[in-house]
């Protein structure tokens, strides 16, 4: 009987102690289920840099690498690295202020239903980065799948399509959402391989 007690007094101080960590997990699993994740981030990070010739291949202390135009970021919360290419850049100096403040205000309609199937993006998705006014060509990468060959032979891909990007798509692009020219014709999406089919805008 004093056994059957006993017993019963240690499994209810474990349920309290467990009720009281609830929010870090009771078994130490929830906790750190995810664990691994920074250092296969890392290590997927160390690889790209080795394969481009990068000097510093680490991720810093806001789980961050640049590799000149391009980057990595390693995302904990969503569990995925995030792939960047450099588009363009707003510069107030450079632009009139209600310029830069129009392309601000039209950005997020390059994800947008219009501009989406018109030309090639590498999977990726572009945001705009606010406190830098700097436009990026992004792509996620989950850790779960994610091998070494993956991600440099896509980082590459979305470096060559940021390219093209850069030197003609976007300035189309924002054209048509201003509504000052004309959206691409056939065959659609306009690719690298396809591009010189399409006369219908040049800078």
């Amino acid at each position: 009987m004093a056994a059957a007690i006993n017993r019963r007094r240690i499994a209810v101080g474990c349920l309290v102690i467990c009720l009281e960590i609830m929010g870090n997990g009771c078994n130490g699993v929830q906790m750190n289920e995810h664990s691994g994740d920074r250092e296969k981030a890392a290590a997927l990070v160390r690889s790209y840099g080795r394969r481009i010739g990068a000097a510093v291949i680490e991720l810093d202390a806001e789980n961050d690498r640049a590799f000149g135009e391009t980057g990595l970021h390693y995302d904990a919360a969503r569990r995925v690295l995030t792939g960047r290419a450099f588009i363009m850049k707003l510069d107030s100096d450079l632009m009139k202020p209600e310029l830069v403040d129009r392309a601000k205000k039209v950005m997020p309609e390059l994800n947008g239903p219009v501009i989406v199937p018109l030309f090639e993006r590498a999977a990726g998705y572009f945001e705009f980065d606010a406190a830098k006014d700097i436009l990026f060509l992004k792509k996620d990468f989950p850790l779960a799948t994610t091998t070494e060959r993956q991600l440099r032979d896509q980082m590459v891909e979305l470096s060559a399509v940021s390219a093209k990007w850069v030197l003609r798509w976007y300035g189309w692009a924002m054209q048509i959402v201003y509504g000052t020219a004309r959206p691409p014709g056939a065959p659609l999406p306009v690719t690298r391989g396809n591009d010189a089919q399409h006369t219908e805008f040049r800078r």
